[in-house]
């Protein structure tokens, strides 16, 4: 798939960006309907209209300026950061530091 879709002609980060989307709606386009496919997930094309109108010009196709910009919305590094702070306000401390993690996953292993 990425020698096919020409990955390697894709220069600058927001053309990767859009090219991985591409390449996910191709793969989910493929797995659609599958016997393996999770019912509770189904493969498809990202984002749905529901997420995303205005990803959708006329007939279906996609505004791509749009859907970068959602991609940047939910996935870019300021969304990030505020699920990660979150996560944090919402976790209690850990006792255990990630050396101690690690040492008790070594003793862990050897034993």
């Amino acid at each position: 798939m990425a020698a096919r879709n020409r990955i390697f002609d894709v220069k600058e980060n927001d053309k990767a960006v859009l090219w991985l989307w591409i390449a996910h709606n191709e793969v989910n386009l493929r797995l659609a309907g599958d016997v393996t496919e999770d019912p509770e997930h189904p493969k498809i094309q990202f984002p749905s209209v529901a997420r995303c109108p205005e990803c959708r010009l006329a007939r279906g196709a996609w505004n791509l300026p749009a859907v970068y910009q959602y991609l940047q919305n939910v996935y870019g590094g300021v969304s990030i950061q505020s699920m990660r702070r979150a996560r944090s306000s919402a976790a209690p401390p850990s006792p255990f530091s990630n050396l101690d993690i690690g040492m008790l996953s070594l003793l862990y292993m050897s034993a």
